[in-house]
């Protein structure tokens, strides 16, 4: 008598868990993407392996339970060759086209990002002329004040900026720290909106 063989399917994320923190999970334990883990976390059953035994089944259990997702474990039956073929053909077509569609948001962030920030960065070097100007007729208290969006405007430009060029935040951390130096933070901005230049003509 053949022994049974049964089939691992992946069926969404243990509570407390994210796509986003369990996608470079997967790809470390199936050697994948971490993109192409992400586009299948998508709450659908997705079967990850068959035809194996109950052994490796609860193997396979173990370690997707360990990286936070939920799994359901039945029997197999064989099929024909070309079914299958046409079956994980068709599977690792979704996959790519998930994959892709992913991609193609993310770049749009990044493009939205960079323009925005650019722009801001516009803003804010008229916003801080405006400010020299006025700044010699003021005290020091409303001169602060009128600093103030000024600084709020480079900040947000600079969050934009290193978001869209994927900058790591003890970086940003440091790049932040200039604004609070009026000139010093222009040219952190004038060399960031360059570099995003540079990036978009590269992407």
């Amino acid at each position: 008598m053949r022994a049974a063989s049964f089939q691992v399917a992946l069926t969404g994320l243990k509570d407390g868990h994210t796509a986003e923190e369990v996608a470079p999970r997967l790809a470390r334990l199936f050697t994948q993407p971490p993109e192409r883990m992400l586009s299948i976390l998508d709450g659908q059953r997705r079967i990850v392996k068959q035809g194996i035994s109950e052994t490796d089944a609860l193997r396979y259990q173990a370690a997707l339970l360990g990286a936070g997702c939920t799994c359901s474990i039945t029997t197999w039956t064989a099929r024909s060759k070309r079914d299958i073929v046409a079956a994980t053909t068709s599977a690792l077509a979704a996959v790519a086209a998930r994959a892709d569609q992913h991609r193609a948001r993310q770049f749009e962030r990044v493009q939205s990002d960079l323009a925005s920030g650019q722009r801001l960065f516009i803003d804010a070097i008229i916003l801080h002329g405006i400010y020299l100007i006025l700044a010699r007729h003021l005290t020091l208290l409303p001169g602060l004040l009128l600093w103030l969006p000024v600084l709020a405007i480079m900040s947000y430009s600079l969050f934009r900026l290193t978001d869209g060029l994927g900058t790591a935040p003890r970086q940003r951390a440091l790049l932040t720290a200039t604004l609070l130096v009026p000139a010093a933070g222009l040219v952190t901005l004038a060399a960031l909106c360059f570099k995003a230049s540079t990036s978009s003509k590269d992407m």
